[in-house]
């Protein structure tokens, strides 16, 4: 199964870390959807304009936000992106920007859902 097609999301490190409060959880949650879109879109920018020093920063940026949401596969994406842009390998690069853009929005999705579902 493709990273895109299963579920992105696993909230047992927040539910662990906010002693399983739904408040609490629901206010990570919704600080990462506030937060996360913009830097995902510093980092498709910066694909785009081949700015791969931004790249690497909004990907490191991102990568803890990503933990607390429980996306590993987006998480590992964006510890590649910091690796391919350290060994300069930036077609690679474009590949996994890509992955993660696709990886992101089901993130994103998922977070959307479980924030009705809780409220």
């Amino acid at each position: 199964m493709s990273d895109e097609n299963k579920t992105q999301t696993d909230l047992g490190f927040l539910g662990t870390f906010t002693g399983n409060d739904t408040a609490r959880m629901r206010k990570y949650i919704t600080l990462f959807l506030g937060a996360a879109p913009a830097e995902a879109e510093a980092i498709r920018s910066a694909l785009t304009t081949a700015d791969h020093e931004k790249v690497r920063a909004s990907a490191h940026s991102l990568r803890p936000q990503m933990t607390y949401m429980g996306a590993k596969a987006g998480e590992e994406l964006l510890k590649r992106m910091e690796e391919d842009v350290k060994a300069g390998k930036y077609d690679e690069l474009q590949v996994t920007g890509a992955k993660f853009e696709a990886v992101f929005s089901k993130v994103c999705e998922e977070l959307q859902a479980y924030l009705k579902q809780i409220s």
